[in-house]
């Protein structure tokens, strides 16, 4: 009892002394989907720009540019008056979009041989099987669409994912809006010209649409908006489905939650996305991101905790609700960590170090995204310590500890820095780096040949690194002396 009060206790002095706030309660939040924001709409007839926003975290940003001409009603429109219901097709699945803005273009002038061109170049793949694009109104005209995916390659017919066409002012939509000149027509979609194509006659009229869901991530879209008849406009939408990102923490001896847990979001990139620490049962959410694209999941262990099992996991959200669970236990004496950096202090995440007794058993990790590593089930005797630099190095380097038969206390400051992984600016001049004597063995900086790894003391790591390895096994030294006092008061 006295150990895992002492073990909560050592947790909050610990993240005071950090200037972090105490674990808040996780909240899991109704997910659906999402209709796009549309901004910064400017510019004039022939020559007008924008950006549209899909999904809500971390939100996919497109900018658009179009000829489409002037004219009544072209541009951003409310969405009050004219949506998509729950009972089309599109809005079965994505929801109303009842309120939300959408599109509205025309050709760039009004005869057949002078069509509008819009694309819209996204600054990330756009999800699939979460991600739809919707053209109404489309009767009196026709829309060719071009798309590239993410290797820069045109996206096929089947690959841009035509669902079908319905019209949202049919009595078979019910919950749509009050339209005029409704004759539930819908549009024609031609795979091989990849156009979609309104009435036989061009009549004006209302609500005929189509939706798409494309199977490949796209980098670029663009439709090619042709007049047949009249004064044509034609609506766009955006959509894509959000869920909640959530799982547990828990204990693997007890099976109990475990609070102050922190989780870490990482986008497919490695860009970190937003970080949580898990509540009183353990749990933690990342509310309503965007589906169909790959988020990874790091967990780092309350102190006094290490990490059963995978550290970090990857997640497509494919699936809604979503869990991803992590499993810790209580650190076991004699403790062995360090951290690894390079010598301008950046922490160097994923680097395997395996740590090898004497017989040659090995047990092997990787440092979390604090460049920090852990072992806490050192045997009595010698050990081997080995960090395996990231690519940009050519060799690695062993170090040697010994766990005496009588010491407890965890083994900390077992430290290396990475030299010329071209994190760090060169320094001024040819001063030699920390480590280095200076003499004929001391490679210049700069010059892209690789260097070591160097082992360091803890003062020689620079003070951010230093600090978070501290962190990490003061929970473990003041464990292990609260498990020696127990046993010297049975004895």
């Amino acid at each position: 009892m006295f150990a895992r009060g002492l073990t909560v206790t050592v947790f909050m002095l610990v993240a005071l002394a950090l200037g972090q706030a105490p674990p808040a309660a996780a909240q899991a939040q109704t997910s659906a989907g999402a209709w796009a924001d549309w901004s910064d709409w400017g510019g004039s007839s022939g020559a007008y720009t924008g950006a549209v926003t899909i999904g809500t975290a971390p939100g996919l940003q497109a900018s658009f540019t179009t000829d489409s001409r002037s004219g009544s009603g072209v541009g951003e429109i409310s969405g009050s008056s004219t949506w998509l219901s729950e009972g089309t097709p599109v809005g079965a699945k994505y929801g109303s979009s009842r309120g939300e803005p959408y599109l509205n273009l025309r050709p760039a002038a009004d005869n057949a041989a002078s069509p509008s061109t819009t694309t819209y170049r996204f600054d990330g793949p756009t999800p699939v099987g979460f991600f739809a694009f919707v053209l109404g109104d489309i009767d009196a005209d026709a829309v060719r669409i071009e798309a590239e995916d993410v290797d820069g390659d045109a996206v096929t017919a089947a690959e841009i994912g035509f669902q079908g066409a319905f019209n949202y002012c049919s009595s078979e939509a019910p919950g749509g809006p009050s339209c005029s000149n409704v004759d539930d027509e819908s549009p024609t979609w031609d795979a091989s010209a990849m156009t979609l194509t309104g009435r036989a006659d061009a009549a004006d009229r209302s609500g005929a649409s189509a939706w798409f869901e494309p199977t490949v991530p796209l980098s670029e879209l663009t439709f090619v908006f042709t007049r047949r008849s009249g004064f044509p406009v034609y609506q766009t939408w955006f959509a894509s489905m959000a869920c909640d990102l959530t799982g547990t923490v828990t204990d693997e001896n007890t099976g109990a939650g475990v609070a102050g847990a922190t989780v870490n979001l990482f986008d497919a990139a490695g860009a970190k996305l937003e970080s949580a620490q898990t509540d009183a049962t353990g749990a933690y959410a990342f509310p309503a991101y965007t589906m169909g694209t790959e988020y990874d999941l790091e967990v780092i262990a309350p102190d006094g905790m290490i990490v059963e099992g995978a550290r970090r996991t990857t997640t497509d959200l494919s699936t809604c609700p979503s869990a991803v669970d992590f499993t810790v236990r209580d650190i076991e004496p004699v403790a062995v960590g360090g951290s690894v950096a390079t010598e301008c202090g950046i922490p160097l995440g994923g680097v395997p170090v395996t740590l090898t007794a004497a017989d040659g058993t090995e047990v092997a990790t990787t440092t979390d995204s604090e460049g920090r590593y852990l072992f806490d089930r050192a045997e009595i005797g010698e050990h081997t310590i080995t960090a395996t630099p990231p690519e940009q190095t050519e060799q690695a380097l062993t170090r040697t500890i010994e766990v005496e038969s009588a010491d407890q206390a965890p083994i900390t400051g077992q430290d290396f820095v990475v030299r010329d992984t071209g994190l760090c600016p060169d320094p001024p001049g040819d001063t030699p780096a920390p480590g280095d004597d200076g003499g004929d063995d001391a490679l210049p900086q700069g010059t892209g040949a690789a260097r070591p790894l160097l082992p360091v003391t803890g003062a020689d790591l620079p003070s951010p690194a230093a600090a978070a390895a501290a962190a990490l096994l003061v929970g473990a030294a003041l464990l292990a002396a609260a498990r020696s006092g127990r046993r010297a008061d049975r004895t």
